[in-house]
């Protein structure tokens, strides 16, 4: 005679018992579907890394023309543009060591010729001070960084440590020599009166001013302090 124990477990054999099955069947569906979406995912990354790939070098390719383009047209076109300072300062020695600086207002420097500057309201100072300094100041001027030559133009105004003061229209500064020459006419008054010609050249920071070409002059007989400079007419 059996025992009802065996009869059940006879009659449950080959069979899940109540509530296993449904969950070995839920845990193998949320399998399956983890399963599908991280092939989903693998199989579109094998399609979009290599097309991202083939996308960034594109990117990379255009980038490059294009840059070589900009930069081949800026070279064409920018021959033409300038380089613009405010308050540009330029200083130096002149060949005996005397110092000079020049200073400016605004100043525009080509790209074509860059060592040529332009200046606005240029002001250079020959010599470290009395007694042998000059300032020279202009409407315009350009100044050569290659030959140190200043080329001054409009307004010209001539002072030195004397007080010596001329006026002309046009000045060619050599800091090399530390010379001050013109071919315009030139009007200076001092301590010793007032001068006039038709060209000039002050030499070592106005120490010598030579005064050539209808020169007129006037003495002060009150004066007290030097003649303009060394002045010789011819």
């Amino acid at each position: 005679m059996s025992s009802p124990t065996v009869e059940l477990a006879s009659q449950n054999r080959g069979r899940d018992l109540p509530g296993i099955a449904s969950e070995d069947i839920e845990r193998r569906r949320r399998l399956r579907l983890r399963w599908k979406r991280r092939s989903a995912l693998i199989h579109l990354l094998r399609v979009l890394l290599p097309a991202l790939c083939v996308a960034l070098l594109a990117v990379l390719g255009t980038w490059t023309a294009v840059n070589t383009l900009m930069r081949g047209s800026g070279a064409k076109t920018g021959d033409g543009a300038a380089i613009r300072m405010v308050n540009p300062r330029f200083q130096g020695r002149t060949d005996a060591g005397k110092p000079f600086v020049l200073i400016a207002a605004s100043a525009v420097r080509g790209n074509k010729d860059s060592h040529l500057v332009s200046l606005d309201g240029p002001i250079l100072t020959l010599g470290a001070g009395p007694p042998d300094h000059t300032v020279v100041r202009a409407r315009n001027g350009v100044y050569n960084e290659d030959t140190r030559m200043l080329d001054l133009t409009g307004a010209v105004v001539l002072d030195d440590a004397k007080g010596n003061h001329f006026d002309t229209e046009h000045a060619l500064v050599d800091t090399h020599k530390d010379d001050v020459t013109g071919q315009n006419p030139i009007t200076g008054n001092g301590p010793l009166g007032r001068i006039a010609g038709s060209s000039y050249a002050l030499h070592d920071s106005g120490a010598y001013i030579r005064i050539e070409g209808r020169v007129k002059s006037r003495i002060d007989q009150h004066g007290t302090g030097p003649a303009p400079g060394s002045a010789k007419a011819h």
